[in-house]
């Protein structure tokens, strides 16, 4: 099933303190059981926070070891919301004309058409 979101939505998770807090009081916008998934989620809890982190996929997992054993990390906070004005703005910034590939994949292609290009003049 398919997770809705509404304004009436948005406000609740609000008036709930997700997305707010540090440390041990830090509560995370989006938690584990918020969606059922096919994929990998993890509930994990941390010596330094000293609370339970919901990690989405292995990549959050493996950032989470990454800042959990680091001397420089004081504070680890997942599933932060960005203010809606801020995250608007950066969706924007990703639209490209093939809606097909992102424009990561999009450039991805162009430096490996220019390196062969360039293969092919040295030849």
């Amino acid at each position: 099933m398919k997770q809705k979101w509404s304004e009436e939505k948005i406000e609740r998770l609000e008036r709930e303190g997700r997305g707010k807090g540090a440390g041990a009081d830090y509560r995370p916008w989006i938690q584990v059981s918020d969606f059922s998934s096919l994929g990998k989620s993890r509930r994990v809890f941390s010596r330094k926070t000293g609370r339970v982190h919901h990690l989405l996929s292995d990549i959050e997992w493996h950032m989470f070891l990454l800042l959990e054993f680091s001397p420089r990390v004081l504070d680890i906070r997942e599933q932060f919301p960005l203010p809606r004005s801020e995250s608007s703005t950066s969706v924007n910034s990703f639209r490209c004309h093939d809606r097909r590939r992102s424009p990561l994949q999009q450039n991805a292609r162009s430096s490996i058409r220019s390196t062969r290009e360039q293969e092919s003049r040295r030849s």
